[in-house]
């Protein structure tokens, strides 16, 4: 994973893995969640990465997880928008990015949606960049893969 680092400006990266700072706001869900690398990708843009370097049966249990629910929580408490953070893959791990996007797909879904209503009560400028007004339209873009709600997902060659 440390290709991804290569990519970026040295001049730009500003913090090695570090706290996700808003994660307070969850009710001591995620106290000490961390990212791997915080840079400058453009101007007014700072953004979060979480490299993961999981194989397909890993990712296959994200959705049991609490670990990973939390500090994936904590990116979305924390995020103005779904280009404030970023999930990289390692290819040589796991290379189908429709099955990453599915299991993301049902953490979302899980407990009727429930992660809308946390997210919600602690950041709902994250929902509002999406254009998301309700639980209906929430559903309804995870339901789809719509692009702009998964785009945070990538995997790195």
């Amino acid at each position: 994973m440390l290709t991804k680092l290569k990519t970026i400006d040295p001049s730009k990266v500003r913090r090695l893995e570090g706290k996700i700072l808003d994660a307070d706001n969850l009710d001591g869900i995620c106290e000490n969640c961390l990212f791997d690398i915080e840079y400058e990708a453009g101007p007014g843009l700072i953004k979060k990465l979480e490299l993961k370097s999981y194989s397909q049966s890993t990712i296959n249990n994200i959705l049991f997880s609490t670990k990973f629910k939390n500090q994936f929580k904590a990116y979305l408490a924390n995020a103005n928008n779904m280009n404030s953070f970023e999930y990289i893959f390692n290819s040589k791990k796991v290379n189908d990015l429709n099955f990453i996007k599915s299991k993301f797909k049902e953490l979302f879904q899980q407990d009727n949606y429930k992660i809308y209503d946390d997210i919600n009560n602690v950041n709902p400028g994250l929902w509002n960049s999406l254009g998301i007004n309700d639980i209906g339209d929430f559903a309804f873009m995870v339901d789809n893969l719509d692009q702009n709600l998964y785009k945070f997902i990538d995997i790195l060659n």
